[in-house]
């Protein structure tokens, strides 16, 4: 069982001080924290990172070495219990910033220290505690309340997971369980949504999370389910098809017999297959790539003399070998920033990044592109190039999309 699996709640002397917290905390993206809603300054990186290692286990005892070892790793000349005592007194005042009713936010328990934080306060235990509720909703059939607490919990994600620190090997090692857990969550309200006919809306953010995740026959399964239901039989049946030229070409494998049945029951338009949403529920967990729709606009960006087309519901840009465009710079974040597709254009949107994402010189949070604006990423520049002659009606089902890596 990974750390992201078990409960917060301690027993015993050692559990959390049960008292008000003004100072609240957000790691579900770069690391930020508030005091009575006004940013609170920390100190430095390293600061920062003892924080959010202390965060990343909310509720539980980290023991000293695992501080150490996520400080300073195995061979840096600090790496002391000493060293982690005067980082942890350093934080502690810190937090509380003068006010002493924040001073035992980090509690000495042993073999190591503890952050006294719950649901109110940091927003990965509040995204379980959203999770879990909706789940209980679903499992006793109120569909709606279902799907509003798992769409509010996924809306709590504000980027990649602790996105500043993303460096750091324990870091990456709970994203990987942070993201597994967020996937579920997301597959699960796309299931209440498809039941509760909301099959447009399902189509769109299952365009986006399966573009995400390139091997998971799950959402392979939901969002063709949704692309039927909605009238776009042969997209629905085009998203099967690159499916399995995908897991052919990267994986050599074929995909799951549900997908297949599927893709059966949509050209035989079985009847039973709009009724019950449920049909698709059972896939397993591997993914494909996802195209937009048949009437959205072609686009490209241009990067140096290479011409990287956007063909995909979402373009991811970062330094990560996954992006869509890879770009190997040390200022570009790991995910940096995303292209979504829509029948109305394509917007950009910074995901969180350290750097920060620009756009004819003038930092953005989100942008709707137009034709031959320069996009900066760290150092590489991008010139976005609509294609005018489509008129928004071209269909980008047709190729497959490759990621693209920039020159270093």
């Amino acid at each position: 069982m990974n750390r992201f699996d078990v409960a917060t709640a301690t027993q015993g002397s050692d559990a959390m001080t049960d008292r008000p917290c003004s100072t609240s905390f957000s790691i579900l993206g770069p690391l930020s924290i508030e005091r009575d809603g006004r940013p609170l300054d920390i100190g430095g990186p390293k600061q920062r990172l003892l924080l959010g290692l202390l965060l990343l286990s909310a509720g539980q005892v980290v023991s000293s070495d695992r501080l150490i070892d996520g400080l300073w790793q195995a061979t840096h000349r600090d790496r002391s219990p000493s060293s982690l005592h005067v980082s942890i007194a350093k934080l502690r005042r810190a937090l509380s910033d003068g006010d002493r009713s924040d001073d035992q936010l980090i509690e000495t328990v042993r073999p190591g220290y503890r952050v006294a934080v719950d649901e109110s306060n940091l927003d990965l235990l509040r995204f379980r505690t959203l999770a879990d509720r909706a789940r209980r909703d679903m499992a006793s059939g109120d569909l709606d309340a279902a799907s509003q607490g798992f769409h509010e919990a996924l809306a709590l994600r504000r980027g990649e997971l602790l996105a500043d620190l993303a460096e750091h090997a324990q870091v990456q090692e709970e994203s990987v369980h942070v993201e597994r857990a967020m996937t579920g969550v997301a597959v699960d309200a796309y299931r209440c949504d498809l039941q509760l006919g909301r099959h447009t809306e399902a189509v769109a953010g299952l365009g986006r999370l399966f573009d995400e995740h390139p091997f998971d026959e799950r959402l392979c399964g939901l969002l063709m389910v949704a692309l039927y239901r909605t009238g776009r039989q042969a997209d629905a049946l085009e998203v099967a098809r690159h499916l399995r030229q995908h897991l052919a070409d990267e994986l050599g494998v074929e995909p799951g017999p549900e997908v297949t049945e599927l893709e059966r029951r949509i050209l035989q338009h079985d009847p039973n297959l709009a009724a019950q949403p449920s049909d698709a529920d059972t896939l397993d967990e591997r993914s494909t790539l996802v195209r937009s729709s048949q009437s959205a606009p072609t686009a490209s960006l241009r990067i140096g003399d290479r011409h990287v087309p956007i063909n995909r519901v979402v373009t991811t840009i970062g330094r990560r070998r996954d992006q869509a465009v890879m770009v190997p710079d040390l200022d570009v974040s790991r995910h940096h920033a995303e292209i979504r597709m829509s029948d109305n254009g394509f917007l950009l949107t910074d995901v969180g990044s350290v750097n920060g994402t620009r756009v004819d010189g003038v930092r953005i949070t989100q942008h709707r592109l137009r034709d031959g604006e320069v996009i900066e990423v760290g150092s590489t520049k991008m010139i976005f190039e609509q294609d005018p002659s489509t008129g928004g009606a071209s269909s980008l089902l047709s190729s497959p999309a490759r990621p693209y890596r920039t020159s270093p």
